[in-house]
């Protein structure tokens, strides 16, 4: 197996972040893309997660794919532990998002991370897949948020360059 993930940050607001999964075979697998949380609470709805506290929040928002599930688990056992963080000298439960796919072949997450200031209500902002052709195992997603024109980011891995479509910067401090 094989996992690749590109994170970009986009016009000093957001972040869109991208996990390939690439197996070795042909069996069906299960692929998640987790993230621990720094809020006392979350919500999954439809394919996105929101943390829940009285300061600033986050939005994760994936790209639709036939399948898919987004949910938040905390302090879960079984059929794995997750949900889990160090609190002195004991674990604590914590609010985890995870977004997941059951498939065959491989499997690609497409997430946008909004911030959401202290006292704002939770964007309509969305992300979905945009067709590409040619280059290295492009991805391209169109990103809209309320009040601003899409964006469309496609990314090759690092094969060709990051194209952004729309008006904005673009910074890559993520890993490859």
């Amino acid at each position: 197996m094989t996992h690749t993930r590109s994170v970009f940050f986009v016009d000093g607001r957001y972040w869109v972040i991208f996990d390939r999964a690439r197996p070795a075979d042909d069996r069906e697998h299960l692929y998640e893309s987790i993230f621990m949380l720094d809020a006392p609470d979350a919500a999954a709805e439809g394919n996105r997660v929101v943390t829940k506290r009285s300061g600033t929040n986050l939005a994760i928002i994936a790209a639709a794919v036939d399948g898919q599930t987004a949910d938040v688990v905390q302090g879960q056992m079984e059929p794995v532990c997750r949900g889990w963080k160090r609190g002195g000298e004991t674990v604590q439960p914590n609010p985890t998002a995870v977004f997941a796919q059951r498939r065959r072949g491989p499997a690609t997450f497409a997430l946008l991370l909004y911030p959401i200031a202290k006292g704002e209500l939770v964007p309509q902002a969305d992300i979905e897949f945009a067709s590409v052709e040619g280059g290295v195992d492009p991805v391209a997603v169109r990103v809209m948020l309320p009040g601003d024109s899409q964006r469309i980011l496609v990314d090759q891995l690092g094969e060709g360059e990051v194209v952004v479509e729309g008006a904005g910067r673009i910074s890559t401090p993520g890993m490859r």
